[in-house]
């Protein structure tokens, strides 16, 4: 298999919780990028063979964080289509504003998809991916359910994603606001828990 192809395949194994042995040429490239490598799995040890917890946002956390990322577009008068999902990428709460494009449902999820699954923001990738080889560079967008444009964004804690908000619809500088707040509140709550339910 050729660095380039095995590069693309260490990104997909990779957001997908998948490792591959750092012997793998892919290993380089994901190292070139910054990924997070946290819960690499090495095939030759056998130690590695237990069961993984995962931390991840509640619904609750995903209510307070889809209220800000709702404020946020109110105060920015755009009309936009949120998805927040869980550290595992299953959708968790999703909102639609009254006259955002219907297609921006899809890209609002897919943006978070891409944001957890790899935890880091999907506003980055246009840097990241210049380092790239031209196959990884045509491949990597290709692939489903990826978006590789700013407005998705990851709840990180301890530099594991434990959930992702997705925002589409308006600028890309306002889908990125509105998903910051959302992440910001959560980071918030998880920080000072007390008072802020039930409000």
């Amino acid at each position: 298999m050729g660095e380039a192809h095995s590069g693309l395949l260490s990104f997909l194994l990779e957001g997908r919780g998948i490792g591959l042995p750092s012997s793998h040429a892919g290993y380089a490239d994901m190292s070139r990028l910054g990924l997070p490598l946290k819960g690499f799995i090495s095939m030759n040890k056998a130690s590695d063979l237990s069961i993984r917890r995962l931390s991840t946002i509640t619904l609750p956390l995903a209510m307070e964080a889809m209220r800000a990322a709702l404020d946020k577009a109110g105060e920015l008068s755009v009309r936009v289509s949120i998805s927040i999902v869980d550290a595992a990428g299953g959708l968790i709460h999703l909102a639609h504003m009254d006259g955002a494009p219907l297609q921006c449902r899809d890209i609002a999820l897919n943006k978070a998809l891409t944001a957890v699954g790899f935890a880091v923001s999907t506003g980055s990738w246009e840097d990241r991916l210049k380092e790239m080889s031209t196959s990884v560079r045509q491949g990597l967008p290709l692939q489903p359910h990826m978006a590789l444009f700013g407005g998705g964004e990851p709840v990180l804690l301890d530099g594991a994603a434990v959930g992702a908000i997705g925002v589409s619809g308006a600028s890309e500088q306002d889908d990125v606001r509105c998903a910051l707040a959302a992440v910001q509140a959560i980071l918030s709550l998880l920080e000072h828990p007390s008072g802020h339910f039930g409000n």
